[in-house]
């Protein structure tokens, strides 16, 4: 909580020192708002993903299916194949959702 307050703090300061400030639509000053706390976790998260799963995340972003796991489940297939056996990822059905963000879904589908 406090390094998501601390990293909305850092982002305020730099909107406001920003020279063009044309699409500051954040506040400057007070609590941090819950949407700030929101984008501020999915860049931590973000962050920390592509630290550890920098491979991945560049397949995945490379692959030029656009089919979602959940719909189609021959397309998770074939992006596992163009992941490497050796990632620890590779059973998990890894996707990226629309945000960017790195997800499994082994789980969901054994569910199914």
């Amino acid at each position: 909580m406090l390094l998501k307050r601390s990293i909305v703090r850092v982002q305020r300061m730099i909107e406001k020192n920003r020279p063009n400030k044309q699409h500051i639509s954040r506040r400057v000053s007070g609590p941090p708002t819950v949407e700030e706390m929101r984008s501020t976790e999915e860049v931590i998260i973000k962050s920390v993903q592509y630290w550890y799963f920098p491979k991945e995340i560049q397949v995945l972003q490379n692959i030029s299916s656009k089919d979602h796991m959940f719909q189609n489940r021959q397309s998770g297939h074939n992006r596992n194949k163009k992941l490497k056996r050796a990632s620890s990822l590779f059973k998990l059905d890894p996707f990226l959702d629309e945000k960017g963000m790195l997800r499994v879904g082994c789980r969901l589908q054994k569910a199914a």
